[in-house]
C-alpha cells in the first residue's frame, strides 16, 4: 500500500482554485441535498413513501406531479455535483500529500458513487411518472402491470443507487479520504468524523443480507455524511495559502 506521508509542498497550502472551487461544489450539493428533502418530504413524505405499495405510491406521484418533478431534479443536480466534489477533493488532497495511487483509487470510489447514484435517481424522473400516469389511465390488467414494474425499478435502480452508489462507494471514497486527512496537521477530528461516517455508511450494506438497521440509523447516516462533507469544505476553505 501506498505511504501516506506529507509532501514537501505540504507546509505551504492547498492552492486556492481547487479549495474554493471544492467549498463551492460543497455549499451548492449541500443546499440541493436539503433542499430537495424539504419538497419531497412535504409533498409525498420522502423518505417514508418509499416503502409504500405501488397501489399506494403511484397515485401519489401523479397527485404531487409537480413538486416530485422538481424534488428529484434537485436530487438529481446534488447527486451530479458528487461527481466534481470527489475530483476537486482529490486535487486538494494532493497538494498536500502524497497519496500517489491511493488518492487515484478513492477519487475513483468518488466518482462512481455520484454515477450511480444518478442512475438511481434519474428513474424518479423519466420511469416513475409515465408508470404512475399509466396506472392512473389504465384498466385492471395495465394497473397490475405497472405495479409489478414499480417494484422491479425500485428494487434494481435503488439497489443500483443506494446500495452501490452511496453505502459502497461512497462509503470507501470517505473511508479513503479520511485517512489521508488523518495524516495531515491538525486533521484528526476531521478525519476521525470521516471514519465514523464511512463506517455508518459501510454498515448499511448488512441490509442486503436481512438485517434491518431501522429508518433511524439510515437518516443519521446520511445526515452526519452530509454535514462532514460540508465541513470537508470548510476546513479546505480555510487552509492556509
Amino acid at each position: 500500500m501506498t505511504t501516506l506521508t506529507p509532501a514537501p509542498s505540504a507546509t505551504v497550502s492547498v492552492r486556492p482554485t481547487p479549495r474554493v472551487a471544492l467549498f463551492a461544489v460543497v455549499a451548492a450539493q449541500f443546499v440541493l441535498m436539503f433542499a430537495a428533502f424539504g419538497v419531497l418530504a412535504t409533498s409525498i413524505n420522502w423518505p417514508q413513501s418509499l416503502d409504500l405499495s405501488a397501489a399506494q405510491a403511484l397515485p401519489l406521484i401523479t397527485e404531487q406531479a409537480g413538486p416530485v418533478a422538481l424534488g428529484y431534479t434537485l436530487y438529481f443536480l446534488s447527486a451530479f455535483l458528487l461527481i466534481p466534489l470527489a475530483v476537486l477533493t482529490h486535487l486538494a488532497l494532493q497538494a498536500r500529500t502524497a497519496g500517489g495511487v491511493w488518492l487515484n483509487v478513492a477519487a475513483t470510489f468518488g466518482v462512481l458513487a455520484g454515477l450511480l447514484k444518478l442512475l438511481g435517481i434519474v428513474r424518479w424522473l423519466v420511469a416513475m411518472p409515465a408508470l404512475a400516469n399509466a396506472y392512473a389511465t389504465g384498466n385492471d390488467s395495465t394497473r397490475a402491470a405497472a405495479a409489478v414494474m414499480y417494484d422491479a425499478l425500485n428494487n434494481y435502480a435503488g439497489g443500483v443507487g443506494e446500495v452501490l452508489g452511496v453505502q459502497l462507494f461512497a462509503g470507501l471514497w470517505t473511508l479513503m479520504v479520511s485517512l489521508v486527512i488523518l495524516r495531515l496537521p491538525r486533521g484528526r477530528m476531521l478525519g476521525g468524523a470521516g471514519l465514523v461516517s464511512a463506517a455508518l455508511l459501510l454498515a448499511a450494506l448488512a441490509q442486503v443480507y436481512g438485517a434491518d438497521l431501522g429508518g433511524l440509523i439510515l437518516t443519521i447516516q446520511g445526515l452526519l455524511w452530509q454535514f462532514w462533507l460540508l465541513a470537508l469544505g470548510v476546513t479546505f476553505l480555510r487552509a492556509r495559502r
